[in-house]
């Protein structure tokens, strides 16, 4: 096995693959570089800060337009508590800056953590395997009105009132005056899964992709899973984390207050509940999901982080039973106790007796 590393949308990203995949690698990084440019909402030619200036339908890519879609679609499937559409509260918490330029400048950041699955191990041994630019002008600050009166707040759940409109056919968006676009993880999810699925088709049978909290894993050559371990905070001095956990195909995603953190006017961090438009203020101060797809999973991480763990645990068991899907959820809690709950459409049947044991 052999990897590559480097540095694009914000994080640190590896890859690990057979020796017969190291020519592609390059092209993986290429692909990594171009979504960075398309996605960022920092750049201000990036199809993101286009379309956060625009006060009209907007033109965009195709990687764009596609990821655009799927964050709307985990937008609606989890009413609003995951939302790419916090951007005005990341902008006023002073989030408004690459987190780089944001830790170093006067607004010091606490020690952040990778707060990310650890580094995937191979199955079969068990061995580890430019300028940046200004960031776009605010959105504007027009309040235009609908038949049910004022447009809801910024992030806030209304399917009446789309906060993006598609035009599939000309491959344009349209987006509410009120709203402003920040993708956050869910691009580095989308972009994971691109990978893998580019990287299995071209005949690559066994790779993992770690991007920053969020990995992808598959093995189509033999039954052996790869192993996956959680990353506690930088900062945090208790009890390990559970695991390791097996996985054989499939993404973890991590989400973590700890993650991104600055102080301003008081601490803040990255994680926004949508609902008051404020950093969370949980009991959950890290969250791992793991399951089939990386977009899901990065999507699924918020719920805890923006309930809470015992209202974000029952968020996603009904989940699971109303979509019929399966995972497992790993929560670090403000006690610095872990949590893990596996989540399925059936739930697991209590341990009781056999008849007639004593």
């Amino acid at each position: 096995m052999v990897s590559a590393r480097w540095a694009a949308m914000g994080t640190e990203n590896e890859l690990v693959a057979p020796e017969s995949a190291r020519p592609i690698f390059s092209t993986i990084e290429r692909y990594f570089r171009t979504a960075e440019r398309r996605l960022s909402r920092f750049l201000p030619e990036s199809d993101i800060g286009r379309l956060n200036q625009s006060h009209s339908w907007t033109p965009v890519s195709s990687l764009a337009f596609r990821l655009l879609w799927a964050a709307d679609r985990w937008w609606r499937r989890t009413e609003g508590i995951f939302s790419p559409y916090v951007l005005p509260a990341l902008l006023a918490a002073g989030y408004d800056r690459p987190f780089d330029a944001l830790r170093s400048e006067n607004r010091p950041a606490m020690r952040p953590s990778a707060g990310a699955p650890g580094r995937p191990k191979t199955p079969a041994t068990g061995e580890a395997p430019g300028e940046v630019k200004p960031p776009a002008p605010p959105f504007p600050a027009s309040e235009p009105r609908t038949r049910g009166g004022r447009l809801p707040a910024p992030g806030s759940f209304d399917p009446k009132a789309p906060p993006l409109r598609f035009d599939v056919r000309r491959r344009r968006i349209e987006r509410r005056p009120d709203v402003a676009v920040d993708l956050g993880g869910i691009a580095k999810g989308w972009v994971g899964r691109e990978v893998a699925f580019r990287l299995r088709r071209a005949g690559v049978r066994l790779g993992a992709l770690s991007a920053g909290g969020d990995l992808v894993v598959w093995n189509d050559a033999d039954d052996l899973p790869w192993t996956v371990e959680i990353e506690p905070p930088a900062d945090f001095d208790g009890d390990p984390p559970p695991g390791p956990f097996r996985l054989r195909r499939g993404a973890a995603a991590t989400s973590g207050v700890h993650r991104r953190r600055w102080t301003a006017d008081g601490p803040k961090h990255h994680l926004i509940d949508p609902s008051t438009g404020r950093p969370a203020e949980s009991d959950v101060l890290q969250a791992t999901v793991l399951a089939a797809d990386p977009v899901e999973a990065e999507a699924l991480a918020k719920i805890p982080i923006v309930l809470g763990a015992k209202d974000g645990i029952a968020w996603l068991e009904a989940y699971a039973r109303r979509d019929r899907r399966s995972g497992l959820v790993v929560l670090l809690t403000v006690d610095g106790r872990w949590h893990v709950r596996r989540f399925a459409p059936t739930p697991p049947a209590p341990n009781r007796r056999p008849p007639g044991d004593a």
